[in-house]
């Protein structure tokens, strides 16, 4: 059997003949891989291109090398096999040109413990830097005291250590954010007294002598100020920062202050952008809320549209309104429709995470799962079995511990490459077709392939790494409320991100779409069966469905499509982020394709004169998809040619799917893709 070592030379494009030694894959090896686990090692460059020869390799002992060419290579990727089973796997956060280069390699979608001498912690604030660096800063330790130390950790080697002048940030309601390489921002919080902080602290890694800086007092107007806390807080697409809602005073114990003056809300409905010039920070009025919130999660799409939910109004009551903001906006809009089913107000969303094509999901105080789009919104339905009787289902954490931001229990939501949500440690495949509330995986719980466990945590900040794997950082015991160690757990994923794998749509396979209404779209055998309704803009369907985890900027897509009732209109969608999307339109006298930026501002294109009709046969479509342009063939003739034009010097990697505007019932099947 192969045991812990792994020793691949890596030769890409970089590297010449007589030039430097190539890089070497070496491995960081995870909990509960023993030597007779793994009897060989699948080995593969990932990037935006087909498979050829060079960009895998076998290995079952002693070393080879990977050559491959001119290739995009992004990273590689390390399979453990036993016989044909998957046990472990791994990927690299970033390649070198010499050097080893290190992979953590573990269990496949397992959870380890990371080493630390730092004490529980509850209610930090972490960032990761694009090195691989994680700053993780504040929070309160087991007594409930603020605690000062600052962690640092890198992605490659895991170690944990304190940073050096770490009693200046003791702070909690605060976020922390990446400025370039290794540097890093600390922004608002409370620390003592009933004011937010005024200022912002500056920690520079490559500082040897005292990398954490001294408080910097911020003074601004109220429309550009950053002292509040328990605000959202995230970094757009184009590395600004974006600070929404929280609040401007508190009580002693740094919960929130509820408002009592009309005049000088403390609860606030504005926000700050934050940007990095040079060595400046420069600070802008944000976009207005909706309704004015903290303890709020703000969430950025690829297309730089951002989604704000949850949090608690100047009321004190729990806030159930979707935002959405679209970039250059002066505003967020509400988003998305009215539950189809009522809803307790005193419900408290507890966790907040967004998939591609603006689907929103909610995790609610008692358990259950919200999911919201531009049309609708309701209860995942289809988890049959799903918080009923012996079935999983979280813990009930509509209690909390307290009424302030700071003591309320929470859920680490993250969406993970391969579109997988993770939830403080539990795996819910919430939009996957075909699956319910029985496919939840639980990582806390030994099974096959998971013999490690640890104590079930709640209430996490979860960390997402370049490698694919997630960092679960402090939290508390559902049960009892008390802090929990480790300060950390490092997920493991399985490799289903958007280059590491082709969703087995072919057969429609369980999970391997996401569906934007789940009693809409349904798996029947290996048909994926589409009910149309109408919609408020019938160019992009709300009735539609795109490959779990990929993402190409050149891709061949192949499907059979046969309407079977109903007045139904087959659409090839593509898709970039929340809002940004193509939607070729396949209409029986016409084909069109109608191109949407994140402004939701569109155009549309003509692409063949002449329609296709699918109510009285089974069609077979090609689609080809390149910067140039779409191309469309049916029965293996061209029909139409969209002269849709992406930007060369920014190609857009596309989620690809299908929708169906109009009434009825379509079936697709036989569905091929692939990178070209």
């Amino acid at each position: 059997m192969l045991g812990h070592g792994l020793a691949l030379a890596l030769l890409g494009a970089l590297s010449a003949c007589g030039g430097p030694e190539p890089p070497r894959l070496v491995a960081q090896v995870g909990c509960g891989i023993d030597d007779d686990l793994i009897s060989s090692l699948r080995v593969q460059a990932r990037g935006d291109f087909p498979t050829s020869g060079g960009t895998q390799v076998l290995l079952s002992d002693g070393e080879e090398t990977m050559a491959w060419g001119d290739l995009p290579v992004v990273g590689v990727t390390v399979e453990g096999l036993l016989g044909q089973t998957v046990e472990a796997v791994g990927r690299t956060a970033r390649l070198a040109e010499e050097g080893d280069v290190p992979v953590y390699f573990a269990r496949v979608d397992g959870m380890c413990p990371v080493e630390d001498d730092v004490g529980p912690r509850i209610g930090m604030a972490a960032a990761v830097g694009r090195e691989g660096d994680v700053v993780a800063v504040g929070g309160r330790d087991a007594q409930g005291q603020l605690a000062g130390a600052v962690v640092h950790l890198h992605d490659q080697d895991g170690d944990t250590t304190r940073l050096r002048g770490a009693s200046s940030i003791t702070r909690v309601g605060h976020s922390v954010h990446a400025l370039g390489d290794r540097r890093f921002l600390v922004v608002g919080g409370t620390s003592e007294g009933t004011a937010a902080r005024d200022d912002v602290v500056l920690i520079d890694l490559d500082d040897e002598g005292d990398p954490v800086g001294a408080p910097l007092p911020v003074v601004l107007p109220p429309e550009d100020d950053p002292a509040r806390a328990y605000h959202a807080a995230a970094v757009g697409p184009d590395g600004r920062i974006l600070l929404v809602g929280g609040c401007k005073r508190l009580n002693d114990a740094q919960e929130c202050a509820l408002d009592d003056d009309d005049d000088d809300p403390s609860v606030l409905g504005t926000a700050v952008w934050i940007e990095a010039v040079g060595s400046s920070l420069v600070f802008r009025p944000g976009p207005e809320v909706v309704i004015p919130r903290f303890g709020a999660t703000v969430v950025f799409e690829r297309d730089g549209v951002a989604f704000l939910a949850g949090g608690t109004d100047a009321a004190g009551q729990p806030v159930h309104v979707v935002e959405r903001y679209r970039p250059d906006s002066l505003r967020f809009r509400r988003y998305g429709g009215e539950p189809r089913g009522p809803l307790d107000e005193g419900l408290a969303v507890v966790g907040v995470t967004v998939l591609e094509g603006g689907l929103v999901v909610l995790a609610m105080a008692d358990g259950r799962i919200h999911w919201i789009t531009e049309h609708t919104r309701d209860e995942y339905r289809p988890w049959a079995g799903w918080c009923e009787g012996e079935a999983p289902c979280f813990a009930d954490l509509s209690g909390g511990l307290g009424a302030g931001g700071s003591e309320v229990m929470r859920r680490g939501l993250v969406t993970l490459p391969g579109e997988r949500v993770l939830a403080d440690g539990v795996l819910l495949p919430v939009a996957g077709v075909g699956q319910d509330g029985t496919d939840v995986l639980d990582l806390f719980v030994p099974g096959p392939g998971r013999p490690m466990s640890t104590d079930r945590r709640v209430d996490t900040t979860p960390v997402a790494l370049a490698d694919g794997s997630v960092l679960l950082l402090g939290g508390r015991d559902p049960a009892t409320g008390a802090l929990v160690e480790p300060l950390a757990l490092r997920i493991r994923p399985a490799l289903d991100g958007p280059d590491e794998r082709i969703p087995e749509v072919d057969r429609a396979a369980l999970g391997s779409w996401v569906v934007h209404d789940p009693e809409r779209v349904v798996l029947e055998g290996e048909t994926l069966r589409l009910l149309a309704t109408e919609s408020t803009d019938p160019r992009f369907p709300r009735v539609r469905a795109h490959a779990r985890g990929f993402r190409s900027t050149s891709l061949r897509f192949e499907a059979t499509v046969q309407v079977n009732s109903g007045e139904v209109v087959p659409h090839i969608v593509l898709g970039h982020g929340g809002v940004e999307a193509v939607s070729v339109s396949l209409e029986p006298d016409r084909i069109q394709a109608h191109l949407r930026d994140p402004q939701e501002r569109v155009q549309d294109f003509s692409c063949a004169p002449f329609g296709i009709r699918f109510d009285d046969e089974a069609k077979v479509l090609r689609v080809e998809v390149r910067p140039s342009g779409v191309l469309l063939r049916e029965g293996g003739q061209v029909v139409a040619q969209c002269p849709v034009t992406f930007d060369d010097d920014d190609p857009r990697p596309w989620s690809v799917g299908m929708g169906a505007s109009g009434t009825g019932d379509m079936r697709v099947y036989g569905v091929r893709l692939t990178r070209l």
